[in-house]
């Protein structure tokens, strides 16, 4: 567990603040007492005049060096220009000592190809394990049904129907409420299209013009299950995906092997 604590002052009022991380997940907890000793802080009951907020704060987005990301795990998972061009010139680990790495254990194959799928899909922890008990539910392979449900996700939708080069220009296309999905607003990449739905950009002329040239400049295979209307900026959902509509390779049973531990 990592944690800290730091003074400042709110106005004129002098406020304490502790936080850790736990599992990704940061917890900040805001006293106005001093009085409160550090090390019982996660414990101790909050009396109510004492207690301003409780703030959460969940990492799912990495923002480092993509470069490495895919060296690290031997497959090109972001598809930017330089990321690409840094894995054909050096496709070994990154590191000083790349080159004298041992050889992987099955738990640590495992863990890169669930890494892999994080990755690729731009999931957080939570968002794995939560689609891997929805996996486990439903009828069929478990790993099949997996990333059946990530390729259903809108920013991937959005990727794979050529209306963006990478799937974190999706994200962010996404997250600023540049789509409708079947008529309303929808501003969660998260978001798990379903057989029958529409999606379209805002009629707003910016965004038409931006996504115009984006559409002209990267002609992407589309998948079956995607009906494009590019004129109009607008995708159809014309059925579920199917097994060969996945496009990460990835070793999936050793994922299933790996998460059921």
């Amino acid at each position: 567990m990592i944690y800290g604590k730091k003074q400042q002052k709110h106005g004129s009022l002098p406020i304490y603040i502790f936080w850790h991380f736990t599992n990704n997940v940061r917890k900040t907890y805001i006293f106005v007492d001093k009085s409160i000793e550090f090390s019982n802080f996660l414990t101790y009951h909050l009396p109510s005049e004492k207690y301003i907020g409780i703030s959460k704060r969940i990492s799912m987005r990495y923002t480092g060096p993509k470069g490495k990301i895919n060296r690290r795990l031997g497959a090109v998972i972001y598809d930017d220009a330089g990321a690409v061009k840094a894995f054909d010139k050096r496709n070994y680990w990154p590191g000083m000592h790349a080159h004298r790495r041992r050889q992987i254990s099955n738990y640590g194959f495992g863990l890169i190809e669930k890494k892999k799928i994080c990755m690729y899909y731009g999931l957080s922890d939570r968002q794995f394990r939560r689609f891997f008990a929805l996996a486990k539910q439903a009828k069929g392979n478990t790993g099949t049904n997996l990333l059946l449900l990530c390729e259903r996700r809108l920013d991937n939708v959005l990727c794979r129907a050529g209306f963006t080069k990478t799937r974190c220009q999706s994200r962010q296309g996404v997250s600023h409420g540049h789509l409708y999905v079947n008529g309303r607003k929808m501003d969660i990449c998260s978001y798990l299209v379903r057989p029958g739905d529409v999606i379209e950009v805002r009629s707003r002329d910016n965004l038409k013009k931006y996504y115009k040239d984006l559409i002209e400049l990267f002609n992407r295979e589309i998948p079956p299950f995607l009906s494009v209307d590019k004129e109009a900026q607008k995708i159809t959902v014309s059925a579920a995906p199917m097994q060969s509509d996945i496009g990460l390779q990835v070793d999936i049973e050793s994922v299933i092997e790996f998460v059921s531990r």
